[in-house]
């Protein structure tokens, strides 16, 4: 090497050089690959998705309030309607009958957790128990011109659909509701569905119409619920 001419050894320190850059920047590039691997990943943050406030708020009508037990009978837009067992702090309940109030359900309708709302008197209590009256209910109110045991007693009657809250409500086939005359109560605890009913027109004002249960032999003051 020392015999080359001035302009080979000159070639010759420049391709060192070259080898040697070409070796450096090969080890940085390696280091910098072994880091990335051994490096932890930041695990990828998806934004939580928060559910919209009051998720299960529906409105309803309240049909029939009773002050004395707590409870009240409702009706969903779909036709279906319960019988509400509610908390304390419905103080104007009894206003908002044949008026539409809230329901806000967590989960299953009128389930654990939910609680019935009056949204112009800022009163809201909780539900205890919904039971379903009839899942195809229309309209609750009866149409008592329809029925000739009315007007003569002389109908063939109709059958008893369900006892409701110990003989309290009676439910009859034709859909319709109504409110049995406490003191008559202790009569129709014991009523059995499928019992044929003719109703007549009673002399009590407050409960205007009667039943007379065939099976049974007995009659009862009754008003439609409604009403």
């Amino acid at each position: 090497m020392m015999g080359w001419p001035q302009y080979m050894r000159r070639i010759f320190a420049s391709y060192c050089l070259w080898i040697v850059t070409l070796l450096l920047c090969g080890c940085v590039a390696e280091q910098d690959r072994s880091q990335s691997r051994t490096r932890p990943t930041r695990p990828r943050t998806r934004t939580p998705r928060v559910a919209p406030p009051l998720a299960g708020l529906e409105e309803i009508a309240v049909i029939k309030v009773f002050d004395a037990e707590n409870k009240t009978v409702i009706q969903r837009r779909n036709g279906e309607s319960y019988l509400i067992d509610y908390g304390a702090g419905l103080a104007s309940l009894r206003e908002y009958e044949n008026k539409m109030a809230l329901i806000n359900s967590p989960g299953l309708f009128a389930g654990a957790g939910s609680i019935i709302i009056l949204p112009n008197s800022n009163q809201s209590a909780r539900i205890f128990d919904a039971q379903p009256v009839d899942d195809s209910m229309t309209p609750i109110q009866p149409d008592l011109r329809e029925n000739p045991g009315i007007e003569n007693g002389n109908g063939n009657g109709l059958r008893i659909q369900k006892v409701l809250e110990r003989g309290r409500i009676i439910q009859l086939r034709d859909n319709s509701l109504w409110e049995v005359s406490p003191v008559d109560v202790v009569h129709t605890f014991n009523w059995r569905p499928t019992s044929n009913i003719v109703i007549v027109d009673g002399t009590d004002p407050a409960y205007p119409q009667r039943f007379v249960n065939q099976n049974e032999k007995e009659a009862v003051d009754v008003r439609p619920i409604g009403q």
